[in-house]
């Protein structure tokens, strides 16, 4: 049952958690792609996967990787093709490196 304060409760639509990930994700897809026109993982798939690693709180790349075929990270991310350990790793290492050279 409702109470008189639920009701009351506006829901605002730029402070949510879609709206943040979302910004997260306009964000990411606006990097220039440093790699190959043959990548199989888009960049900003490959970031929001590091979000989403990053706020699920999974202590590492391989028990992220067993989410894989989570549902959320399709729904709620909005990653398309999440990448293995492996690739991850290389991916974030190749722009961290990038990174660092204007630091």
């Amino acid at each position: 049952m409702e109470s008189r304060r639920d009701k009351d409760i506006k829901q605002r639509k730029d402070l949510n958690a879609d709206t943040l990930y979302s910004l997260i994700r306009s964000s990411f897809e606006n990097f220039e792609d440093h790699r190959s026109e043959k990548a199989q993982i888009p960049l900003a798939d490959a970031f929001m996967s590091a979000f989403a690693m990053f706020s699920l709180k999974d202590p590492s790349l391989l028990v992220f990787e067993a989410r894989r075929s989570d549902t959320n990270l399709k729904t709620i991310y909005k990653v398309n093709k999440v990448p293995c350990d492996t690739q991850m790793r290389k991916i974030l290492e190749a722009v961290l490196k990038l990174i660092s050279l204007f630091c």
